[in-house]
């Protein structure tokens, strides 16, 4: 078993006792059903392996799913409920995926401001950033994962 998060992408590992290590450790209660349906639904590039990037995926879908939780795992869960609503307000049109025009209309304070202070460019490099696989739209994971990414980041950093 690994013994922290770096180990993850040094060591082969087996994700399925990863994953129930980490029920174990969070008190949560998956069926071999739900495991499989998280691992392929966090599986993003569909390659039958779970990279760093889909892991963080895998770990937030179990926690959105399991019902009761430990004490260490609330915050984490709280900070997952914030990033879905964040995403259900760009979602205007509600089809799971954000397009430009869905995120630019969400951010416009005034014509004369832009979106929200942004530049164009500045806007279209964090949209680009969100867009992992290219496709002009961001998913429910893009969009998680870009937000993982962006934590701690300072205010008002441009890269």
């Amino acid at each position: 078993m690994a013994t922290g998060w770096t180990d993850l992408e040094l060591s082969p590992i087996r994700v399925d006792d990863v994953i129930q290590e980490y029920c174990r450790e969070m008190k949560y209660n998956i069926t071999d059903e739900m495991e499989k349906e998280i691992f392929s639904a966090s599986d993003m590039d569909n390659d039958a392996r779970i990279d760093f990037k889909e892991f963080i995926i895998l770990l937030a879908t179990i926690t959105m799913v399991s019902g009761d939780a430990s004490e260490t795992s609330k915050d984490f869960r709280q900070a997952l409920e914030t990033v879905n609503d964040m995403f259900l307000f760009f979602d205007i049109n509600r089809d799971g995926k954000l397009n430009v025009k869905e995120v630019q209309q969400r951010m416009k304070v005034a014509p004369s401001q832009g979106t929200m202070g942004l530049s164009e460019d500045l806007f279209a490099r964090r949209f680009e950033e969100m867009d992992w696989d290219n496709n002009g739209e961001i998913t429910y994971q893009e969009f998680l994962l870009a937000t993982e990414m962006w934590v701690g980041l300072e205010e008002g950093a441009d890269a």
